[in-house]
């Protein structure tokens, strides 16, 4: 074991969950209403910021960017199953492909999308 970890030894995980506890169930249960769930949580910030980042204008004009770069095979796939929402075998039988070359376009478009939007300063 190393210097360090012998100096401050870890905590088993049950103790951050006991330590996490009081504060989860005050956020996400009312304890007026025998525990149950609280209906109207707020927002908070990570969901605002996302939110406000998707619907930006340059967010959709980098997306529709990186888009027109991915080559129209991979495009179409792409666009099938993230943006159309279509399950991955009717995909396969729409485009006449097999199940591993379905994720290996996947891979790849994905792979081209996020560099593109990395490029572009959106991730």
């Amino acid at each position: 074991m190393d210097f360090y970890r012998r100096q401050k030894p870890e905590k088993p995980f049950s103790a951050y969950l006991e330590e996490s506890q009081p504060s989860f169930d005050q956020h996400f249960f009312d304890q007026s209403n025998y525990g149950h769930w609280i209906h109207n949580i707020g927002p908070n910030y990570l969901s605002n910021q996302a939110d406000s980042q998707v619907l930006s204008t340059e967010f959709r004009q980098a997306l529709e960017f990186c888009l027109s770069k991915l080559p129209s095979r991979l495009k179409a796939v792409f666009m099938a199953k993230y943006f159309d929402e279509i399950e991955s075998m009717e995909i396969c039988r729409e485009f006449e492909i097999s199940d591993k070359n379905f994720w290996v376009i996947i891979f790849r478009a994905k792979t081209i999308f996020r560099k593109c939007l990395a490029k572009n300063e959106m991730i």
